[in-house]
């Protein structure tokens, strides 16, 4: 059997490549840049550099299909946010190999914190009170009026990209200014206003098969990239039922296939637990699963396959990983 990987930049792409590799596969990785470190695991047959996702997506996306074309893998496994770019290409993908990609529009619903607030909304999931300011006029009296801390958040980002936390309301306008400066947004794009959960963040890794929870992670960060919150680079699987039962509203509603990442927050005082931000795509929470006894790439198989895949059962508790290099 031969599967095609890419987003080998990540931890979840090393991670599939080694666990494919194990299973027997065949594998080739897939990368815009020779120096992703997935490219030189021991397990990898093919090395192929493609156009960079990030200069030249529709490059990226045609030289990836010419290769499927080509070798004829009997699996694509798309690590992280290429699968974005290739939304657009499911079709034509699907028909030269067995993978799991979602529609575009779909994607865009969850990734975009604006949508995602109105589709939690809808849904009955909690979230923090949050403003998407359509203007500078309108986002300078959000400013005034809100209870702080608050954070500034880009609507669609990764790796804490823009996120500014500001305690002092005579700070606010600096920093929301410097966000829209540093990102070059326009005013369609301005940051959002959302209030500060105070209480500790807990991360889940789910894998659904057409609206139904198929296996579910939780994991809390032990240590993070940059160290006021962000990317985990340690992180320490955990037993959640809530946040769990929160995700399953949504992955139901979105009739999701494949994997999303949820991100939530439980108020130190309540209880309650808020939604906060939504990747949808693969994560680091596949190597935090197979150290805890779940296997995301075997149930990933049998949805690619279009088989019904079976419940796994909940993942270990105090099951630690990491990421090396950028935890040293």
């Amino acid at each position: 059997m031969k599967v095609l990987v890419t987003g080998l930049f990540t931890q979840a792409g090393l991670f599939a490549i080694r666990r494919f590799g194990e299973m027997g596969f065949w594998v080739a990785g897939a990368d815009g840049h020779g120096l992703a470190f997935g490219l030189h695991s021991k397990f990898v047959d093919k090395r192929i550099i493609l156009p960079s996702l990030r200069k030249d997506p529709l490059d990226y996306a045609e030289c990836l299909i010419e290769e499927l074309e080509k070798e004829r893998y009997d699996y694509y496994f798309p690590s992280f946010e290429e699968s974005f770019v290739l939304a657009d290409y499911k079709s034509r993908i699907q028909s030269l190999t067995r993978t799991v990609l979602q529609p575009r529009a779909d994607i865009v619903g969850l990734h975009d914190k604006d949508s995602l607030t109105a589709l939690a909304k809808r849904c009955g999931v909690q979230t923090p009170q949050t403003f998407a300011p359509r203007c500078l006029r309108e986002a300078r009296h959000i400013a005034s009026s809100i209870d702080y801390p608050v954070y500034i958040k880009m609507r669609k980002s990764r790796n804490s990209t823009g996120l500014r936390l500001v305690e002092d309301p005579h700070k606010i306008w600096d920093a929301f200014t410097d966000v829209i400066r540093r990102n070059d947004l326009d005013e369609s794009e301005l940051p959002l206003i959302q209030r500060r959960i105070s209480g500790p963040e807990v991360v889940l890794t789910l894998l659904a098969q057409r609206g139904r929870v198929v296996a579910s992670v939780p994991y809390v960060g032990i240590r993070s990239l940059p160290r006021t919150g962000g990317t985990t680079t340690c992180r320490q699987t955990i037993r959640e039922d809530s946040c769990a039962a929160e995700a399953a509203k949504l992955v139901s509603h979105m009739a999701w296939s494949g994997f999303v990442g949820m991100d939530f927050m439980r108020d130190e005082t309540s209880g309650q637990v808020f939604l906060i931000d939504c990747n949808p795509r693969a994560s680091v929470g596949l190597n935090a699963g197979h150290s805890a006894g779940v296997d995301l790439i075997g149930s990933w198989i049998k949805i690619a396959n279009d088989e019904p895949a079976p419940l796994l059962p909940a993942c270990r508790p105090n099951a630690k990983t990491s990421t090396e290099f950028a935890d040293a």
